[in-house]
């Protein structure tokens, strides 16, 4: 068992989906939030119930968390650390971007990215316990407090080597947002044939288990793996029949599966 973090104070620089359910979280695991800084669409989530802070009236504190969309990540972490005095840690919460975007003099740095989809603050945090998240970080001590913030709000770190992130983020954005994009296109051929399309989730979370438990190639079945061309052509046409451009988006995701 790790030892437990002492409380930190800590800041957080675009408190969006991420940011907003870092913060709701680490405050409910006994943290201090002494300053939130909007992003920029300028909204903080109410129920942190705090009064948004500029760069030039941020607070000393722990930790800096940068929640900000990629391209600003280096220059809000620049921002900030005009501020930072002594031990000061300073990290973002991308997966793709590099931890040299928040090397802006401090010399403790690093990412912790959730692996886990956000959808707001409130669902944000709630799913932020138990979820993988991956730490990287610019010495050994910093790996450590960043690890054990994650730890103390539930999540569960692993080292991620700073050049493997965009590997490992493409991999992620895959799994989660691609799939995501493929169940709305199934969804609006179920409502198309006039039922809910809350009937495949039963379906859905089976085939998710069994790529995991069996391997996505061993896991898939239907009319493509079979063979069965009638079929496919037949669903094809049936797609068309209900958007013409989902059809070619049909047709792309058939060759994807022939490929496999």
């Amino acid at each position: 068992m790790p030892e437990p973090i002492e409380p930190l104070e800590f800041a957080v620089v675009g408190p969006g989906r991420a940011g907003g359910a870092i913060a709701l979280a680490a405050v409910a695991a006994g943290h201090r939030l002494v300053a939130v800084v909007p992003g920029p669409s300028g909204r903080i989530p109410e129920e942190l119930g705090v009064e948004p802070s500029k760069f030039g009236m941020l607070p000393l504190a722990d930790l800096v968390v940068v929640a900000t969309p990629d391209r600003e990540i280096r220059s809000a972490a620049a921002a900030a650390a005009a501020r930072l005095r002594g031990a000061a840690t300073i990290v973002h919460l991308s997966g793709f971007t590099s931890i040299e975007a928040v090397d802006v003099g401090t010399r403790r740095f690093g990412s912790l990215h959730p692996l886990m989809s956000l959808s707001d603050p409130v669902r944000g945090r709630r799913a932020l316990r138990g979820a993988p998240a991956a730490v990287t970080a610019s010495s050994r001590d910093v790996e450590g407090l960043i690890r054990g913030f994650a730890e103390s709000i539930g999540m569960r770190p692993f080292a991620l080597p700073d050049d493997r992130r965009r590997l490992y983020h493409t991999s992620a954005s895959i799994a989660s947002n691609i799939t995501t994009g493929v169940l709305g296109l199934a969804f609006e051929l179920m409502r198309s044939a006039g039922v809910e399309p809350s009937v495949l989730r039963p379906l859905v979370d089976q085939s998710i288990v069994n790529a995991f438990d069996l391997g996505p190639d061993r896991a898939l079945t239907g009319p493509i793996v079979r063979g069965d061309e009638a079929t496919v052509a037949g669903q094809r046409l049936e797609v068309g029949l209900v958007d013409p451009a989902l059809a070619d988006q049909f047709d792309l995701l058939v060759e994807f599966l022939r490929s496999r």
